[in-house]
């Protein structure tokens, strides 16, 4: 776990809270994965993250924000095809 004391987290302003989880965005993905066999202890996955909403950065080079995504509720990530588009913008 990369920031177990979820200092980072505070530090950026990643929300942590039950809306995340309760989206219903993020309900149809977690059916979807219960179906497929993914059983996960709550107690777990509160604690380490699915409680919250994901944010996703990319630092440049100087040290600052080049992007920023903060998520909507636990499953809105940014996806590895726009990672790889943020990459791109970034000057060399």
């Amino acid at each position: 776990m990369g920031d177990p004391r979820k200092e980072v987290y505070r530090r950026y302003g990643v929300y942590r809270g039950l809306l995340g989880l309760l989206h219903p965005a993020g309900l149809r993905r977690a059916r979807e994965a219960a179906r497929q066999g993914l059983k996960p202890r709550w107690r777990d996955t509160w604690k380490h993250g699915i409680g919250g909403n994901p944010a996703d950065f990319l630092i440049g080079p100087d040290g600052r924000l080049e992007h920023v995504h903060y998520g909507r509720h636990f499953n809105d990530s940014v996806l590895p095809d726009e990672i790889l588009a943020w990459l791109e913008a970034v000057p060399a």
